[in-house]
């Protein structure tokens, strides 16, 4: 008797991104419906912009189940009720501006019939070069590919591990939830995840910003790490240690462009710096007296820098 197929469902938190969502959704229609695969959105947004978008896509599949919260839950919140809608043996979390790259759905469905407790996928956007493997060790994995399991769409997750879902602390891991949700008990339960290098989703160009854009060192370097070095002691400190660095490294978001950036746009002042030193100097990429003077130095002095910069490096 053959096995019984495994089946996937697509959950999406969203809020006030109704023409990106739509975008995103009709781009993997086709692939959809071949693979009969249901859609769950959660709408964290204060109008019907997304309603509206979901019932135009609702006329060319039926299979697309829309929430309403109201109130609005945030971040957090929404990210946990998402994962719990769909009843499918396996959850694709999407975040509202990532779209999966065409080709890669039909292939994620024939690798979650290996009955993996995680698949994580590759972003285009990310310079991670690591061939497709399984994890089963949870310090290699939190070393090689904690950073990057922050994106909202790396992850699909098995039912199984979902099942203590409500005990997630969100307090403990703000901001990262889905950090929790896989490390917390990934070695006490033998968890294996695998890895598909393939670069399976993509961001929408038309996305302008996230949540997290005029709170980054709040986000990245407090929360960040305090979710990870919150994680049991079964993980060693100094791979912690490693993979909150290694955002930092991999993502430059604390790099001397994107400190230039926060400052000019009134994101980054001295104060702030103060405020994070410490986490600055052990995580930050950037030396921390140059940190300082820029964040110090006029928006409007370091804007005429920046295209100085840029015009002679072209």
């Amino acid at each position: 008797m053959s096995r019984e197929m495994k089946k996937i469902a697509l959950v999406i938190p969203t809020c006030d991104r109704a023409s990106i969502l739509k975008e995103n959704i009709e781009a993997i229609l086709d692939e959809v419906k071949d693979n009969n695969i249901p859609i769950y959105i959660s709408d964290d947004s204060q109008n019907d912009a997304t309603l509206i978008a979901i019932s135009d896509l609702r006329k060319l599949y039926k299979n697309i189940f829309y929430f309403k919260n109201d109130p609005s839950l945030g971040h957090d919140k929404n990210y946990i009720r998402t994962l719990k809608l769909a009843q499918e043996d396996y959850v694709w979390f999407l975040g509202d501006a990532v779209k999966i790259r065409k080709g890669y759905l039909s292939q994620v469905v024939s690798i979650i019939q290996n009955n993996y407790d995680f698949v994580s996928v590759n972003t285009l956007s990310r310079n991670l070069h690591l061939d497709s493997s399984i994890y089963q060790d949870g310090n290699l994995l939190l070393k090689n590919l904690g950073w990057h399991l922050t994106f909202s769409g790396s992850t699909i997750y098995s039912k199984n591990s979902l099942e203590n879902i409500d005990m997630i602390d969100l307090k403990s891991c703000k901001n990262f939830p889905q950090i929790s949700i896989i490390f917390r008990d990934f070695i006490k339960n033998n968890y294996k995840l695998f890895w598909f290098g393939e670069r399976v989703v993509e961001v929408n160009s038309k996305k302008k910003s996230s949540y997290w854009s005029q709170d980054v060192m709040d986000v990245f370097l407090k929360d960040w790490s305090n979710v990870v070095l919150g994680l049991p002691e079964d993980y060693a400190l100094t791979v912690k240690n490693e993979a909150i660095k290694s955002h930092t490294i991999n993502s430059n978001l604390f790099s001397i462009g994107y400190l230039v950036f926060l400052r000019i746009n009134g994101f980054l002042d001295y104060e702030k710096i103060k405020m994070y030193g410490e986490l600055l100097k052990k995580y930050g990429q950037v030396n921390y007296n140059l940190t300082c003077l820029i964040s110090r130095m006029p928006p409007n002095l370091l804007k005429v820098l920046r295209k100085l910069y840029l015009h002679f490096s072209s």
